[in-house]
């Protein structure tokens, strides 16, 4: 499916596109998009098994080329509060996802 039909099977009717790296930035009416190449359901579906639900769910599934989630605008805190927040999301991550195995 190319990416003119995905933004159709979602109804989403871009006003501009704008290409960022390796995604496009999709401006529609009411809201921000971004859309990439690449599908990685089954890394969000493992985080949500986990309960670590500190993230966008895509609105795709895992039958398309390509992966569209809501764009969020920067949040202007401090520098300091910021890598505190980014501390503390790391350690709920890698409590949530780590495996333990008796060797």
């Amino acid at each position: 499916m190319s990416k003119k039909e995905i933004l159709n099977k979602y109804n989403l009717n871009p006003i501009s596109i704008k290409k960022k790296n390796k995604v496009d930035i999709i401006n529609t009416k009411d809201s921000r998009f971004i859309v990439k190449k690449g599908n990685n359901l089954n890394i969000y579906d493992y985080l949500k098994q986990r309960n670590f639900n500190n993230f966008i769910y895509p609105l795709t599934d895992n039958n398309d080329r390509y992966e569209i989630t809501e764009y969020v605008d920067d949040v202007k805190i401090p520098d300091e509060q910021r890598i505190e927040d980014l501390i503390y999301l790391t350690s709920i991550l890698h409590v949530k996802t780590t495996f333990y195995k008796s060797v």
